[in-house]
């Protein structure tokens, strides 16, 4: 997967009034009120000439951009219901369970969707280490859920912003501060099929479950 990393480059960031589009076009695929331009701190003669982003080009890319991002948005919270359903079905099935990864039991469905996304991870990791007749690349896969996680947070609150060439930065918080990296649709892209394949590798562990619980219940 393709992570975004912040940039040693220095920029100035501008924010000012967008010029209606064409035909009065707006919609979630346009940019709104305003545009948001990143400008290289040491080229001080900048002009903005803000008819270059009423191109035809620019817009086209802004759309892609932000469909692509709000599928990895979309996609990444399917994955976290997702994930919540593997860990109440599993602990339903096998309630002994609840203790080594930490939770009482009482109310397996509250425990877990109390649980943010990364702690959700952390015990299905936990059970995992304990159950290994669940699969054999458990391992690569949950340390691949951590990636997706913290990835998450960067398409979930980042914005854009954009060179005079119309190459696209992220303004997303590392570290309590926030920090500018470059973007790519093959970034977004990237993300959108390794959560794919973490949705997949889901679905694999959960009829596995089954699997095991229909070999439980024949034995009783």
């Amino acid at each position: 997967m393709l992570k975004i990393e912040p940039t040693d480059e220095s920029y100035s960031l501008i924010e000012a009034p967008t010029p209606h589009w064409p035909e009065g076009k707006h919609s979630d695929a346009y940019p709104r009120e305003i545009i948001r331009l990143a400008v290289p701190a040491h080229n001080r003669k900048f002009q903005i000439d803000f008819k270059t982003f009423q191109r035809p080009d620019f817009q086209s890319k802004y759309r892609e951009l932000t469909i692509l991002r709000t599928k990895a948005i979309d996609n990444v919270g399917n994955l976290e219901s997702v994930l919540d359903k593997l860990l109440i079905g599993f602990l339903s099935r096998f309630p002994n369970e609840c203790r080594r990864i930490r939770l009482t039991g009482n109310n397996i469905e509250t425990e877990i969707k109390s649980l943010d996304f990364m702690r959700c991870r952390d015990r299905l990791s936990k059970l995992l280490k304990t159950h290994k007749e669940l699969g054999g690349k458990n391992h690569k896969m949950t340390m691949l859920f951590f990636d997706v996680i913290s990835e998450r947070n960067k398409y979930v609150h980042g914005v854009f912003y954009f060179l005079k060439d119309y190459t696209p930065l992220l303004q997303f918080e590392l570290n309590k501060k926030n920090v500018l990296g470059h973007v790519s649709i093959e970034h977004i892209k990237s993300f959108n099929l390794t959560v794919l394949e973490l949705l997949d590798w889901l679905k694999t562990l959960d009829e596995i479950a089954r699997n095991l619980t229909a070999l439980k219940n024949a034995a009783q």
